[in-house]
Parts: structure tokens; C-alpha cells; sequence
């Protein structure tokens, strides 16, 4: 994944990144569908080494979120964590209209602007 381009870095543990990430596109009417959790598949797997880190210990995490807007999807994000720091990518491209539409309020919604002003507006809150 080094070379993709991300839609947004958070300076944070993946599982926490995510919960950010999942309640601001609820915020933005999206529903989220969390379908793959690295952490729980390897559990159920003989030890091996880890491709970033080259040891069997490893804190790398990859979820998968399906997000759907009211027209249908859905588009995959996944977010994909380590060493405190997690990463955002869209996996799929558009395949019909309804898809573009909701690739633009995920673009929209994870926008740093964006998602700085709802991370400073949960600062003052709390």
C-alpha cells in the first residue's frame, strides 16, 4: 500500500481512527459496514511474519469498512494501521452513477478540512 495515494492519514492507533473515521460519515448520512478486521482473521492462523515488520509481533491492523449512501453501494475503505498511524483508501472505483456520487461525499467527508473541523469541534465539547 506504500504506493497508493491516501485520502487521509490519522496520527492514531487503527481501532480508534476508524471509530473517528465510521462516526464522521455517519455524520455525513452514510452508513458504514464494518467487513473485514485483520486482527480477528490472523487470530484463527498459524503465526507468520509480518510483511512491514518482518516479525511474528506485530501491531499492523487492516479493516475493511463498505460504506452506502441512500442510493445504494457500496465502495470499500480500508483503513490500514501501524506503528500509530492509520491510513484511508478508497478500494474501488465508481462503477455506475449512484457510485460516483457517494465516492464524492466519502471524498467530501475525509476531506482534512473536513475532518479537522470535526476533530476541533469534539476538542471544545469535551
Amino acid at each position: 500500500m506504500n504506493s497508493t495515494k491516501y485520502l487521509l492519514t490519522l496520527h492514531l492507533n487503527c481501532e480508534i481512527a476508524v471509530e473517528k473515521v465510521t462516526q464522521h460519515l455517519i455524520d455525513h448520512g452514510l452508513q458504514i459496514l464494518r467487513s473485514f478486521d485483520l486482527e480477528t482473521a490472523r487470530k484463527s492462523h498459524t503465526p507468520c511474519s509480518c510483511p512491514l515488520h518482518g516479525t511474528e509481533n506485530c501491531n499492523c491492523q487492516m479493516i475493511i469498512l463498505l460504506v452506502y449512501d441512500q442510493q445504494g453501494g457500496p465502495l470499500s475503505l480500508v483503513a490500514h494501521g501501524h506503528d500509530g498511524e492509520t491510513h484511508f483508501v478508497l478500494a474501488d472505483p465508481p462503477q455506475e452513477q449512484d457510485q460516483q456520487l457517494l465516492r464524492t461525499t466519502i471524498l467530501h467527508a475525509l476531506n482534512m478540512e473536513s475532518f479537522a473541523a470535526m476533530q476541533q469541534a469534539n476538542a471544545y465539547a469535551a
